[in-house]
């Protein structure tokens, strides 16, 4: 007899592969919380690891079935995404152009495209699926059910997934060390919060708080300065940038989690970030001093190879410059010296271009009072960007799957404020009689009088 939850979390995901032939946005919220949750690592999740099942595999085959299936349009607008999906290819082109330009083919570099490409698929799949406020509403309660899941781990982890007092091993392949699980739960704190501001149940709203006390506490448990840094920065963010209709609330709303999340703490979690502000400790600390050692060796490395070593290869490079192997510990440092000089601008061009749209849409959706809760959301994804950027330079998540959906994201606002925008014209001006065309291609009537129309950006 299976345990409970492994016949609830079976019953779950099959339900999920089989809406998501009806829509696909479904197999991307069964993709995202499987990757939170992963049951093969869990004590329940051993029956179905001994049927050989990689649930990943059929969340996007059915994911992928579901968008060929479907008639829906999705796409908001043809240039829609364009330049972003051409990103995408590129870096991926460049990554397996790296086995010739760079130092040599090895099993690191095999695992490591592989895990690429895919993973770039399926932020290409998301890109186009996720576009409505339907779908970024249900994706971001998919992302407070697994941050629930990991923080209620976290909190009955045994002595055993300790090591040096920090947590490991919680959750999917991605967060095996501490370092990458509290950078997670860094960013997904700032998208629970906007899960609390667009709800409007109680029991939702509560749900959501407990979901980040949770998700706060596992952080503490992993003593990672990171995401430290990335949360204060996240945090500061988001008290500058409240949105003015309800930013007194949401000023309110940080104190009061800022002065919870204070009592989650303990002095030894206090000990290791008053770290990063201690200059003895900054010269003596092995990991500060390792830090900025191979920092040093990777804009070496960047010099000599400005094509990149290639993809997965920048650890074992490191003994060519250095006495140990060591990670890079820099997102983008990593970036450019895996796949060269042209990727790390590709990159950099694809993060300047997130933060930008959701600048953009944050705007559009600000002036419609139409789309009040895609404001919010935005505003939650902004933060969490800013979060998960400003850790990333701590740490590398280059190859991090959360990390592209939150880069993604953006696009997928985009195209949500969008629709919504389109459809309130559409209504408007039907009401008036008249036709539909110059409308939807000039994006609305001017307020000088409904005979005039003012030209609208078109988002690439």
């Amino acid at each position: 007899m299976w345990p409970i939850k492994t016949i609830l979390f079976t019953l779950l995901f099959s339900t999920l592969c089989a809406a998501s032939l009806f829509n696909p946005a479904f197999g991307v919220m069964n993709y995202v919380l499987i990757y939170q949750v992963d049951p093969q690592s869990a004590w329940w999740g051993i029956p179905l690891r001994d049927l050989g099942l990689r649930f990943s595999l059929y969340a996007a085959i059915f994911t992928l079935a579901g968008y060929l299936l479907s008639q829906r349009p999705r796409q908001a607008g043809p240039a829609r995404g364009q330049y972003w999906e051409l990103g995408l290819l590129a870096l991926v082109v460049i990554a397996y152009t790296s086995i010739l330009t760079g130092v040599g083919y090895n099993s690191e570099m095999a695992a490591r495209l592989d895990k690429f490409w895919k993973m770039m698929l399926f932020v290409f799949v998301m890109g186009r699926l996720i576009s409505t406020r339907r779908d970024l509403t249900l994706l971001l309660w998919t992302f407070v059910i697994g941050t629930l899941y990991l923080g209620r781990e976290a909190f009955i982890a045994p002595p055993s997934r300790f090591h040096l007092g920090r947590l490991n091993d919680i959750g999917g392949p991605d967060f095996q060390f501490s370092s990458g699980f509290a950078v997670h739960l860094a960013a997904v704190l700032p998208l629970v919060g906007a899960a609390f501001l667009v709800s409007k149940r109680w029991y939702l709203k509560l749900t959501a708080m407990v979901t980040g006390a949770f998700g706060f506490n596992a952080m503490v448990l992993c003593r990672t300065r990171s995401a430290f840094v990335g949360l204060a920065a996240g945090t500061a963010v988001a008290a500058l940038m409240a949105p003015k209709p309800r930013r007194f609330q949401i000023l309110l709303t940080l104190g009061v989690c800022a002065a919870g999340a204070f009592t989650l703490t303990d002095p030894g979690f206090w000990d290791r970030m008053l770290t990063i502000t201690d200059p003895q400790t900054r010269e003596t600390d092995t990991a500060i001093v390792t830090r900025l050692d191979v920092w040093q060796v990777g804009l070496r490395m960047v010099a000599d190879y400005p094509l990149g070593v290639g993809a997965g290869n920048f650890e074992r490079m490191t003994r060519a410059y250095y006495h140990e192997r060591r990670a890079a510990h820099n997102t983008f440092l990593n970036c450019v010296a895996e796949l060269g000089i042209p990727a790390g601008v590709i990159f950099l061009a694809m993060l300047a271009s997130s933060f930008d749209r959701l600048r953009r849409t944050m705007k559009r959706a600000r002036a419609a009072p139409h789309s009040p809760e895609l404001l919010y959301i935005g505003y939650g994804l902004f933060v969490s960007l800013v979060t998960y950027v400003v850790a990333g330079f701590f740490t590398e998540r280059f190859y991090t799957e959360s990390f592209w959906w939150v880069l993604t994201l953006p696009l997928c606002l985009q195209k949500a404020v969008d629709a919504e925008y389109a459809a309130v014209i559409d209504l408007a001006h039907s009401a008036r009689g008249g036709p539909l065309e110059p409308i939807l291609e000039h994006g609305g009537p001017r307020r000088g009088g409904p005979g005039h129309s003012r030209p609208s950006r078109v988002y690439a």
